[in-house]
């Protein structure tokens, strides 16, 4: 039979109200129930005390009292077909009367599937829309996608409608995924002026074996970017633009230019101080390397020759030749006249 209940009545020995059809009171209404388990809805409770296992249509709030692995807990779901909506918490403002009340608001969904998973979803309407549009989700695996309704990667952002995207590396692999459909899109990392701002690149056994840094001065002349292989710096750019390569071991800060395969190269590299302070132009050629000419500290060249021993105290000097038999010497010519000097 229907029940009303008004603020008088005392109800402290009641143990079912049946339906209500009128609910008057002037204060709070206190509903409390001597078990755990109090439930509001159409159906008994869930199926079982495992979680997940629910009966038909119904909102749960269970009290543990500290006995069990929950305290107080609010459970929503019921009897429900893969793809439905186990429950929702929305945020309205009433007295709209262009019908927009409902602002934003939270709900879980079934996947598909004979054996579905769960998702959350969070929306939120912009001024003037009359309902909210979903925009960002937790996927049944773990994903995070903002204005991304499938992601495909563990944190997936589209800005804008986002773009048609190639055949990816499989989800797994896919740390983040940032979409956007502008002419011009950045990921800005701000920091404040006398500080670096970047990006670390870490291991099981490193915080830093690799990392791309920005470096901001009080004097904008001043900044450079740097680079880091292995825990040390290897590049930097300064601001001016000049480019500077650091290597480990005597001979370092190497240039090598190479096409397809590493057996054929040119090295421009320099070596310190320990190996006479040099620059020296190396080239492979499907073998060993060998040194093709060297500039020292105080300008002289050798070409063919990776000696000056014979400089007979000449200085800016060049050497032309070969440590091994054979002639030597210049060419010089044009269109109609060649100058050989041999040896």
């Amino acid at each position: 039979s229907n029940t009303t209940l008004k603020s008088t009545v005392v109800t402290s020995s009641l143990t079912s109200v049946g339906t209500l059809t009128s609910l008057t009171t002037s204060g709070s209404i206190d509903i409390r129930s001597s078990g755990v388990v109090a439930n509001f809805g159409d159906a008994a409770a869930r199926d079982s005390d495992a979680p997940a296992q629910y009966g038909a249509g119904i909102m749960q709030y269970q009290f543990q009292n500290g006995s069990a692995s929950r305290a107080a807990v609010l459970e929503l779901g019921g009897n429900l077909n893969a793809g439905e909506i186990m429950g929702a918490l929305t945020f309205f403002r009433s007295g709209n009367t262009d019908g927009d009340r409902l602002r934003a608001g939270v709900d879980a969904q079934l996947t598909s599937g004979t054996d579905p998973g769960g998702k959350l979803r969070f929306s939120t309407a912009a001024d003037g829309e009359t309902v909210p549009s979903i925009r960002m989700l937790i996927d049944e695996a773990g994903k995070v996608g903002i204005r991304e309704s499938s992601p495909s990667a563990a944190f997936h952002v589209v800005h804008g409608s986002g773009i048609t995207l190639p055949t990816l590396e499989p989800t797994a692999r896919n740390l983040a995924i940032f979409e956007g459909d502008q002419s011009e899109n950045y990921i800005s990392i701000a920091s404040p002026n006398t500080s670096y701002a970047g990006i670390n690149f870490t291991d099981t056994g490193h915080k830093a074996a690799g990392w791309v840094q920005y470096k901001h001065e009080s004097t904008a002349t001043n900044d450079y970017m740097r680079f880091a292989v292995n825990e040390s710096e290897r590049l930097r750019i300064a601001a001016n633009g000049v480019l500077t390569l650091t290597g480990a071991g005597a001979y370092t800060a190497k240039h090598r230019i190479a096409h397809g395969t590493e057996n054929y190269y040119w090295d421009i590299g320099y070596s310190d101080v320990t190996l006479g302070n040099k620059l020296q132009f190396v080239n492979r050629d499907g073998g060993s390397e060998s040194t093709r000419m060297i500039i020292t500290h105080d300008g002289n060249v050798g070409i063919g020759q990776t000696s000056l021993s014979s400089a007979n105290g000449m200085s800016p000097f060049l050497c032309i030749g070969s440590s091994s038999v054979g002639n030597s010497g210049i060419v010089l010519e044009d269109n109609e006249t060649k100058w050989e000097i041999e040896c």
